[in-house]
């Protein structure tokens, strides 16, 4: 998981250094300092962004009043942006806007709902690409920035601090591990970069959930932090909500594949697994993963996997966790066979399995409910939701 930071909310506007303001006359200038950190590092993405708009057809039977949906775009150079699949939706067209506000369409070259990627081609597009970390380690406790484009083009920001969480984030189709940070969602956020405070990305904004949802775990002596840049301010709030990051490498590596061939080349097993390790079972402290089912017809149930067996090996990897088998599967090339050693009622058992090209996920209007609201254009979504 990727994590980051905080000091208590006056410390926080010292930025990396260890002094807390005692006096209430010296509070001023670290504050200041801040305020122009952020400042500087939104004027600084803003060149990368273009603003991304669809309409959103199954919310009015009328086209042309129906309302807009309005995201952010990233530029990867050469005419070519990265958004999310949650703006892009069922469309293969979108409306996108440069910073000098020129109008293009942006051809939806591939979408990947599993990480809730879509990639964009915009001929003529001359933004420059966005600079990238080369190491994206975030801790909890680290400041970061989300930056996007709302309905009045912005560019607005949003500051927090990164968190882990007990609970893996639900988005109804993310198959992703996702960076959570604080900074709250704004109109247009969505398809956004997350900064870095050295202004490089370190991941592009996927969505956002109510904070109470989590269950947020920061270092001790550490605490939440969060705020808004807009309209030449800047002010702080209460943490209420985690924004979710798709990391840069992985978003980035999933906008290559679809650039190139428009589809994800992703495994598939066709099981039904239990979302805890297995503890204290008979596989005498191997660990492992209890298949509660499996999908008729599928890979595994070719290959001779049944409900209640526990899969201790793939391939060479040992299975500790559910997410280790999540991972393996998704990373193995479609159309190989794959050794999977399980434990069946005691025993262990080799089994052999012909892996098979994930099924592409059906886009719902339900599977983008939760970004609608922050998203919609205020001005034309009036009695639309």
């Amino acid at each position: 998981m990727f994590l980051g930071f905080r000091s208590a909310l006056i410390c926080l506007v010292t930025i990396g250094a260890t002094w807390c303001p005692v006096a209430a006359e010296d509070w001023s200038d670290p504050f200041s300092e801040f305020t122009a950190e952020v400042e500087n590092l939104t004027r600084t993405a803003r060149p990368y962004l273009v603003q991304v708009m669809r309409r959103a057809e199954s919310l009015s039977p009328d086209a042309e009043t129906s309302p807009r949906i309005i995201g952010t775009g990233i530029s990867l150079g050469d005419g070519w942006v990265l958004t999310s699949a949650s703006i892009v939706g069922p469309a293969l067209e979108v409306e996108v806007r440069t910073p000098s506000q020129e109008g293009r369409v942006g051809i939806v070259r591939g979408v990947d709902r599993r990480t809730n990627v879509a990639v964009l081609e915009v001929m003529g597009l001359e933004t420059p690409a966005i600079p990238v970390a080369t190491e994206t380690f975030l801790f909890p406790g680290d400041v970061v920035l989300a930056v996007g484009l709302g309905p009045d083009d912005g560019p607005w920001a949003s500051f927090g601090t990164v968190v882990l969480a007990t609970q893996g984030p639900h988005l109804g189709y993310s198959e992703a591990e996702m960076v959570e940070v604080t900074a709250p969602a704004f109109p247009g956020i969505t398809g956004g970069v997350l900064f870095s405070r050295g202004g490089e990305m370190v991941g592009m904004i996927s969505g956002h959930m109510g904070l109470e949802s989590q269950k947020a775990i920061l270092p001790p002596g550490k605490g939440m932090v969060s705020g808004y840049w807009g309209q030449n301010r800047l002010t702080t709030s209460t943490p209420s909500s985690v924004t979710l990051a798709l990391p840069a490498g992985v978003a980035l590596e999933i906008a290559e594949e679809l650039r190139v061939s428009g589809r994800i080349r992703r495994g598939y097993l066709g099981l039904q697994v239990e979302l805890a390790p297995v503890r204290d079972h008979p596989s005498q402290g191997r660990g492992g993963v209890l298949v509660q089912g499996v999908v008729s017809d599928g890979p595994a149930s070719v290959g001779g996997l049944i409900a209640g067996d526990i899969i201790l090996k793939y391939a060479d990897a040992k299975v500790v966790s559910p997410e280790d088998l999540f991972f393996l599967v998704a990373a193995t090339r479609p159309e190989s066979t794959v050794r999977i050693l399980l434990l069946r009622k005691g025993v262990p058992t080799m089994s052999f399995v012909h892996i098979a090209q994930a099924p592409d996920l059906n886009w719902l209007p339900s599977m983008d409910a939760s970004i609608l609201a922050s998203e919609l254009d205020p001005g034309l979504a009036s009695g639309g939701q």
